[in-house]
């Protein structure tokens, strides 16, 4: 019996960056905005997901997060924006295409000076 693999995706670790934790109470919330205040909000963005305990009869919480009205800590990622992602993609793939053409080019001028030193001694 053949197995077969998933290739795994390739995370793109741009796209999410765990950047802090903190309680959800005002001390937490502060410096939250003070790490905020310091953000370049042009290339940045933060994201929050909550962290509590089930209330038994109350609320029940699921495995990785709550809603925030319970929640006991929040986790604050750090996202660089999707129009910044695919800028930064086009410039990569850019370069990458320049890079592959100056080789060719410079193959394509060792074989025209390879041919020509070949035939140098014909032509004298």
């Amino acid at each position: 019996m053949a197995t077969t693999t998933k290739a795994k995706a390739k995370k793109d670790s741009s796209a999410h960056r765990y950047f802090m934790k903190v309680t959800n109470d005002d001390e937490g919330w502060r410096k939250i905005e003070a790490a905020k205040s310091g953000l370049n909000k042009d290339r940045y963005s933060f994201t929050y997901k909550y962290n509590g305990k089930s209330i038994p009869g109350v609320y029940r919480r699921g495995y990785y997060s709550c809603v925030k009205k319970y929640a006991t800590h929040v986790r604050v990622y750090l996202n660089v924006k999707d129009d910044i992602r695919r800028f930064e993609t086009i410039a990569s793939k850019r370069a990458e295409m320049e890079r592959e053409l100056r080789s060719e080019e410079l193959r394509h001028e060792r074989e025209m000076m390879d041919i020509h030193d070949r035939y140098t001694w014909w032509l004298r």
